[in-house]
C-alpha cells in the first residue's frame, strides 16, 4: 500500500462556536495512528504548532483567512459558523508539493472533532478515484459532502481551488444551496458526482445518527459536526463509549458494542445537555 498523508487543522477563528487545541491534536493523532494499518504520514496544518507532540505541524496559510462565512445568518448562532476556506488550498498541487507530498498519492483530510472507533483502512483502499467524501443530503439539493472527511488524489483535484474566487464563490455555492464555506463550494464544483461514503461504510454524525439511538456495529468513524464535541465532560458522560476511543495510547480490548444502549437521562440532565449544544 502506498503513503497516506493525513492532515488535521488547527487555527485560531476568534468568534467561532468551537475552539481546538493541541491536545485534540495529539488525540486525533493518536486515533488515526492506532486505526490505520498502511504506510501513513501524519501533518497538523496549524498557525500555532505549541504542544503538539503526535504528528508533524505544517504552517498555515493566510489565503482566504478573512473570507466570512456566508450561511446561517438565520440561525442563532449562525455569525458564528467557521470560515475555512483558507483549506481549499490543500487542492493545489503547488501546495501539497510545499508540503513533500507526491504526485498523485493520497492525502486524507479528517477534522479535529471525530472520534474513530475501529479500522479505517478500508476507508481509503480505493487506488483509482481522484476523490472520495462522507455524502451527505443536504437542504435543497440532492448530494453534498460534508468537509470532515475526504480523500483526494494530488494532482487531479487542483480546479477546486483554481476555481474558487473569494468575491463570488461563496455566494454561488450558496444561491446553489450548497451550505458550509470549503465544503460548500466543494460540492458546487463536483456536483455530487464524485463517490462517497454513507453509513455503509461506517461513517456517522453523532448529532444525527447516534446521541440517542443504538450504537451503530458497523461504525469506523463518526463525526461531532455540531455544537456537541467529544471532549466536552457532559457529552462523555451520557456517552461513555467516547472515552474509549476519543484518547491518546494503545488500542483497549475488544469494544462491547451490546453495551451501548442509548443512555437514560433525567430531566435536569438533559437540559444542561441541551445547553451544552447550544453553545
Amino acid at each position: 500500500m502506498s503513503l497516506t498523508t493525513f492532515v488535521c487543522w488547527k487555527w485560531n477563528q476568534p468568534g467561532c462556536r468551537s475552539t481546538y487545541n493541541a491536545t485534540h491534536v495529539n488525540i486525533w493523532a493518536s486515533m488515526v495512528r492506532r486505526n490505520f494499518a498502511g504506510d501513513a504520514r501524519i501533518i497538523c496544518i496549524t498557525d500555532d504548532k505549541r504542544g503538539i507532540t503526535e504528528c508533524e505541524t505544517f504552517p498555515l496559510w493566510k489565503d482566504h483567512a478573512h473570507i466570512p462565512n456566508p450561511n446561517g445568518a438565520h440561525l442563532p448562532h449562525g455569525k458564528q459558523l467557521p470560515s475555512c476556506y483558507r483549506r481549499l488550498k490543500i487542492f493545489s498541487e503547488p501546495q501539497t508539493r510545499a508540503m513533500g507530498i507526491e504526485r498523485h498519492s493520497k492525502v486524507v483530510s479528517i477534522d479535529l472533532d471525530i472520534v474513530i472507533v475501529r479500522d479505517i483502512t478500508p476507508l481509503f483502499a480505493y487506488e483509482t478515484n481522484e476523490f472520495i467524501g462522507w455524502k451527505r443530503i443536504g437542504p435543497g439539493h440532492p448530494n453534498g459532502y460534508n468537509g470532515s472527511i475526504y480523500m483526494f488524489r494530488t494532482g487531479t483535484m487542483d480546479r477546486i481551488w483554481d476555481e474558487f474566487d473569494p468575491r463570488i464563490s461563496p455566494m454561488k455555492a450558496r444561491r446553489a444551496k450548497h451550505y458550509g464555506s470549503d465544503q460548500g463550494w466543494m460540492g458546487y464544483v463536483l456536483r455530487g458526482e464524485m463517490p462517497g461514503w454513507g453509513k455503509v461504510d461506517g461513517i456517522y454524525s453523532f448529532s444525527s445518527d447516534i446521541c440517542a439511538k443504538p450504537f451503530p456495529h458497523n461504525a469506523r468513524l463518526i463525526s461531532f459536526n455540531g455544537k456537541a464535541k467529544p471532549w466536552s465532560p457532559i457529552v462523555q458522560r451520557h456517552h461513555p463509549w467516547i472515552a474509549k476511543f476519543w484518547r491518546r495510547g494503545e488500542a483497549l480490548p475488544c469494544f462491547d458494542y451490546a453495551s451501548t444502549a442509548p443512555p437514560r437521562v433525567e430531566r435536569g440532565d438533559l437540559l444542561q445537555f441541551v445547553r451544552e449544544k447550544r453553545r
